[in-house]
């Protein structure tokens, strides 16, 4: 699944899924639609990707405590 700027830093924006960043035009659906992809995303073990992601930029959104987690491929 590509997130493309949906999680433009997944440190962050996995993290805290209802963080706003000055790049959401609508930051309300855009909180929305990031939490959409990451249940989606954690619902079908998806491997994802995103435009911003460090190497090797691509892996798994897994649940945590404070939202969601980003976790390399290995």
């Amino acid at each position: 699944m590509v997130l493309s700027d949906t999680t433009n830093m997944p440190a962050l924006f996995a993290k805290h899924p209802g963080w706003h960043s000055q790049l959401d035009a609508d930051s309300v659906l855009a909180e929305a639609t990031r939490r959409r992809l990451f249940d989606r995303a954690v619902s079908d073990k998806a491997l994802v990707t995103g435009y911003h992601f460090p190497f090797p930029a691509v892996g798994r959104i897994v649940p945590d405590a404070a939202g969601y987690t980003f976790v390399p491929a290995a």
